[in-house]
């Protein structure tokens, strides 16, 4: 399945109805008073953020969503009924612009489930004959039309919500990670897109929940910058970065030339790197002399900026990911949002 993060949408509120002129006609009274209903109001527009809603693919396929006109007014003194709202379910995390001379203006971010936002209201219900009666004028023959809804041309732009962000270079092991953290603990939820696109996992552990996200490398495919930019967002409401590295130990200053290509690209991109980071150095099962590996481990960290905060892990060791993942759990309780 791709994933659909962003999408451009009409949405317009449905057109009040008109009020209706009448007057009664019944036996003995052939001129009777007014008896024209209001109309009913247009429907509304509405954007709902959806926790079972993961991407803005049907967003893609409709790209209209107009709501109900309300009924126009009936005799009787009968109001016409309000026109049916339009509801439009959103990821978690998805940024709401209005479009306006080609420019993109920000309406609102959904953060939480259930967040509700009016898009389009619909147009205000028109007046009967019935509403301009007064005691000089018992025959009124006027009536107002329902007002137009509201339209607008909108942009949504999703962003996962993720606590840990995963990049690097292919076969460093992330996706090995995300599928081998299932094993840590039973009760997962996974979320797979393809190879192209992000993947989004979350894990229960000990209690805790704890959602990843790991992006595409930034330089596989000789991606452009409006594609590399569109991964990169992904790892904007991360509160971890997790920086998966295979260490050459015959060519120490190979590994950070190549490293520091990722950590440019992600300087690039706002605040990213002001981020913490954490250096992981995979397959370490295939090292034998630990000693010098720690020190060249402990070099490369330095050289790209990352301090001490580099960790060792085998994705044929569970205990090294379990070490990893507490790690995590403990750094991200300390962090909170």
């Amino acid at each position: 399945m791709n994933l659909t993060d962003n999408a451009v949408i009409f949405v317009k509120g449905g057109n009040g109805g008109k009020g209706c002129v009448s007057f009664r006609r019944e036996k003995y009274i052939p001129k009777g008073g007014p008896d024209g209903g209001n109309g009913g109001n247009g429907g509304n527009v509405w954007i709902y953020s959806d926790k079972n809603t993961h991407d803005l693919y049907h967003c893609l396929v409709r790209k209209n969503f107009i709501a109900e006109d309300g009924e126009n007014g009936k005799k009787n003194n009968s109001s016409g009924k309000n026109g049916k709202d339009v509801i439009i379910k959103v990821p978690i995390g998805t940024n709401i612009f209005f479009i306006k001379n080609s420019e993109n203006i920000i309406f609102g971010h959904t953060r939480f489930h259930n967040q509700k936002f009016l898009v389009a209201k619909g147009g205000v219900r028109g007046l009967g004959n019935n509403y301009f009666k007064s005691p000089t004028n018992r025959t009124p023959m006027e009536s107002t039309l329902g007002k137009l809804g509201e339209s607008f041309k909108i942009k949504l732009d999703f962003v996962f919500l993720a606590d840990v962000g995963l990049f690097g270079y292919s076969n460093t092991g992330r996706s090995c990670f995300m599928r081998s953290i299932s094993n840590v603990k039973p009760k997962i939820s996974f979320y797979p897109f393809t190879t192209l696109f992000p993947y989004i996992g979350s894990l229960n552990f000990l209690n805790k929940d704890i959602k990843f996200v790991d992006i595409p490398s930034f330089i596989e495919g000789k991606k452009k910058n409006n594609l590399r930019n569109r991964f990169l967002k992904h790892l904007q409401n991360c509160r971890l970065l997790l920086h998966f590295i295979n260490l050459d130990v015959k060519n120490v200053k190979k590994t950070i030339n190549k490293e520091k290509i990722n950590i440019k690209i992600l300087k690039s991109f706002r605040n990213l790197f002001l981020k913490p980071i954490w250096l992981i150095i995979n397959k370490t099962d295939i090292n034998i002399n630990s000693n010098i590996f720690f020190k060249q481990a402990q070099f490369v960290s330095n050289s790209l900026g990352y301090e001490k905060k580099f960790f060792f892990i085998s994705l044929n060791d569970f205990i090294s990911i379990k070490i990893l993942i507490n790690k995590i759990l403990l750094f991200l309780e300390e962090n909170k949002r």
